[in-house]
């Protein structure tokens, strides 16, 4: 079956690819792990790829809304961390912005889901980081 190229999105084929936890175990190992088999598919789960969260100012709220292309929370061991990936098929200068504020983003609204101090002690937020292809 033939395709037509124009029709493709990268973007789009990319986030589908990484819904498997094998590709994406792959991409984590030999990316940030320089090929050792740190990240294991069995390890790997789906987060959220909304970013949504709200501002309570104390004029009016502000709400922000980002969805990213990739994230899922990975366990090795007892940690747990969320490894976005993000791609790019052109060099675009706000990117590391963006990346920042997606990783912000996602603190803050794990930041507002714990209620109390003993809980954010018992259970702080899940760190993260973001891989840009």
């Amino acid at each position: 079956m033939a395709y037509k190229t124009k029709d493709l999105k990268v973007d789009t084929l990319l986030k589908d690819y990484f819904t498997d936890p094998c590709h994406f175990a792959d991409m984590i190992n030999a990316t940030i792990f320089d090929g050792r088999q740190v990240v294991q598919p069995e390890n790997v789960s789906d987060f959220d790829t909304s970013t949504s969260t709200f501002h309570d100012d104390d004029y009016y709220p502000i709400t922000v809304d980002r969805d990213r292309d990739v994230i899922k929370k990975v366990t090795i061991g007892d940690f747990s961390i969320l490894i976005g990936i993000e791609n790019h098929t052109q060099e675009k200068w706000n990117v590391p912005y963006r990346v920042m504020e997606y990783n912000a983003l996602t603190q803050i609204r794990q930041w507002h889901q714990i209620h109390s101090a003993s809980d954010r002690r018992k259970n702080p937020p899940i760190k993260s980081i973001s891989l840009v292809l």
